[in-house]
C-alpha cells in the first residue's frame, strides 16, 4: 500500500525540520565559540581554507569556502587589518596575489581548529558510530541529488498525486 501524497509530504518535512534544527543548534554553539575569538563563520572558513590547501588567490579562496568574490574581498579586508593574513605576489606569476596566513593567523587558526572540532565531536557524540556513519551517508545522498530526477518526481506528483 502507498503512502498517500499528504502523508509524504509532512514525514519530508518532518524530516527537513528536524535536520535544519540540528545544523542551526550546531551552528549556533559553533558561532559563539567563534565570537570568543573575535571571528565571523566566514573569516573562520578563510583561515582554515588557507591553513588546509596552503596559500591561495581571492577566487580559489571564493571556489573553497562557497561565498562569492565581493564577500571574500571583504573577508580578506578585516583579516589583513587584523594582522592574520597577507596578500603576496605569485612566485611564478607576478600579475597573481595569493593570500598566505600570518604567523599571527597561523597561531589563531591552529587554536580554534581543535576547539571547534571538540565541540563537533561532543556534539555528534550522541549518535553512536553507526548512526555517525548513516547521517554522513543520507547526507551525502541529499546533496548528490539528481535535479533532473527531482524536477520529474515534482512532475510526477503533480499529475497523478503518486510516485513509485
Amino acid at each position: 500500500m502507498r503512502d498517500p501524497l499528504r502523508q509524504r509530504q509532512a514525514r519530508a518535512a518532518g524530516a527537513y525540520g528536524e535536520l535544519a534544527a540540528a545544523v542551526r543548534r550546531l551552528n549556533e554553539l559553533l558561532d559563539s565559540q567563534l565570537r570568543g575569538f573575535d571571528l565571523t563563520t566566514g573569516q573562520f572558513q578563510v583561515l582554515e581554507a588557507i591553513v588546509q590547501r596552503g596559500p591561495m588567490n581571492q577566487a580559489q579562496l571564493g571556489a573553497c569556502t562557497q561565498r562569492t568574490d565581493g564577500d571574500v574581498y571583504q573577508v580578506l579586508q578585516r583579516l589583513a587589518s587584523r594582522g592574520l593574513v597577507a596578500r603576496r605576489t605569485h612566485d611564478t606569476d607576478r600579475r597573481k596575489r595569493n593570500v598566505h596566513l600570518t604567523p599571527e593567523g597561523r597561531k589563531l587558526i591552529t587554536k580554534v581548529l581543535p576547539l571547534r572540532e571538540g565541540v563537533i565531536r561532543a556534539r555528534m557524540s550522541v549518535l553512536t558510530k553507526r548512526e555517525q556513519m548513516n547521517l554522513a551517508r543520507l547526507c551525502g545522498k541529499l546533496a548528490e541529488g539528481d535535479p533532473v530526477k527531482f524536477v520529474l518526481q515534482l512532475v510526477r506528483e503533480g499529475v497523478d498525486g503518486e510516485t513509485e
